[in-house]
C-alpha cells in the first residue's frame, strides 16, 4: 500500500510542475513519470518471474539469469517483458511508454530540444501510466502498518476520511479505490484527448517543415559559390547535409561532395509532410506519437542542419557589408 501512496503522491509532484506551463517545469515531469514507469515496470516484471520461478504459473520457467539481469538494468527489457507476458499493456500503451522514455531521455541529457511538444508528451505519458499503474500493482493493496499515518493523512488531504487502524477490512474497501480516484482527477488535469495530441504532432511537423522550405529558398538566392553549391533546393540541401556530415581524408571538396548520396531530397520533404497529415488517422496516443517519432527522427536533424547553414551564410553577407562599410571610411 506504502508503493500505491508514492505512486499517486509522485503523480501529483509531476502534474503539480506541468501546471506551470513551461518547458523546464514538463522536464522535471517527464523525469518523475518515467522514474515511475521503470520501477513499476520492474517490480512488476521481477514479480512474473518470481512466479515463475516457483511454479505458481503452472510451467517451468524458460528464463536465465541473464534476463533478469537485463530487466533490471534495462527499461527497454522491462518494458517488452511486460508487453509480452504481463497481459497488463496494450500495444498503444507500450509505445507511449517506449516513446515517453525516448523524451525523457532527450530532454535529460540533451536538453529541451523539442520545448514545444515536452509538455504535451509529458501528459500524455502522465496519463498513460495513470491508467496502467493500477494493472502494474496487481491491484496490490496490501496493508503496511508502518504506513498508515502517512497514507491517512494523504487522503485527508484529499477530502477522503481517516480509516482507523485497527479496521483492516476498510484499508481494502475505501483506500484502494481513493487512491485510484485522486489518480484519475491528476491525469484529467492537463491530458490532451487524441484529437487534440494528433494536431500538435502534425502541426509541429508542418511548422518545420515550412521553415525548412523557406530557409532553403533564402539558401537558394543567397549561397555564395555556384561551383560548390547548384542553386536549387536539392543542390543546397545536399550541401548543407554534407557540410554536417564530412569529414576531410585529403580529398578535394568537390570530390567528397560528388561521391556524397542524397539521402534527403525536396520529395523527401514532401513525403514527410504526407506522413504528418497521417498522423490523423492514428488509433491511439501511440500510434500517434509512432506516426510522429518515424518522421521527426530524421527530420529534426535536416531542420538543425539547414538553420545552421543559413545561419552561416547570414553571418557571411554580414561580414562582406561590415567590410564594404569600412572601405567607405
Amino acid at each position: 500500500m506504502r508503493w500505491r501512496l508514492l505512486i499517486v503522491e509522485q503523480l501529483e509532484e509531476a502534474a503539480t510542475h506541468l501546471d506551470r506551463n513551461t518547458p523546464t517545469g514538463a522536464r522535471l515531469a517527464l523525469i518523475l513519470v518515467d522514474n515511475l514507469a521503470e520501477l513499476s515496470l520492474r517490480r512488476y516484471a521481477l514479480s512474473v518471474l518470481e512466479e515463475k520461478a516457483d511454479g505458481l504459473m503452472g510451467e517451468p520457467s524458460t528464463y536465465t539469469q541473464g534476463t533478469l539481469k537485463k530487466i533490471r538494468r534495462y527499461f527497454g527489457e522491462a518494458l517488452n517483458f511486460v508487453l509480452r507476458e504481463g497481459n497488463v499493456l496494450t500495444p498503444d500503451e507500450w509505445l507511449v511508454f517506449k516513446i515517453g522514455h525516448e523524451f525523457r531521455r532527450e530532454a535529460y541529457h540533451r536538453g529541451l530540444l523539442r520545448e514545444n511538444l515536452t509538455i504535451p508528451v509529458a501528459w500524455t505519458y502522465l496519463g498513460t501510466f495513470s491508467n496502467v499503474s493500477e494493472r502494474l500493482s496487481g491491484g496490490n493493496c496490501r496493508y503496511d502498518y508502518n504506513s498508515q499515518s502517512d497514507i491517512n493523512r494523504f487522503l485527508t488531504a484529499h477530502g477522503f476520511r481517516a480509516i482507523p487502524t485497527e479496521d483492516h477490512s476498510a484499508w481494502f474497501s475505501e483506500c484502494c479505490p481513493a487512491f485510484a480516484s485522486i489518480a484519475a482527477k491528476v491525469r484529467g488535469k492537463g491530458q490532451p484527448s487524441l484529437t487534440e495530441l494528433k494536431v500538435i504532432l502534425q502541426n509541429d511537423l508542418h511548422r518545420r517543415l515550412k521553415d525548412i522550405d523557406e530557409l532553403l529558398r533564402y539558401y537558394v538566392m543567397n549561397s555564395v559559390d555556384v561551383r560548390v553549391v547548384p542553386h536549387t533546393p536539392d543542390g543546397c540541401l545536399k550541401w548543407l547535409l554534407f557540410w554536417r556530415d564530412d569529414v576531410p581524408d585529403g580529398k578535394p571538396v568537390f570530390d567528397r561532395l560528388r561521391d556524397y548520396p542524397e539521402p534527403v531530397t525536396e520529395r523527401t520533404l514532401a513525403r514527410w509532410g504526407r506522413g504528418a497529415d497521417s498522423i490523423q488517422q492514428s488509433s491511439g496516443p501511440g500510434d500517434a506519437l509512432r506516426r510522429f517519432n518515424d518522421i521527426d527522427r530524421e527530420l529534426s536533424l535536416v531542420h538543425e542542419a539547414v538553420k545552421e547553414g543559413a545561419a552561416r551564410l547570414g553571418e557571411h553577407w554580414e561580414n562582406q557589408l561590415d567590410e564594404m562599410r569600412l572601405g567607405d571610411k
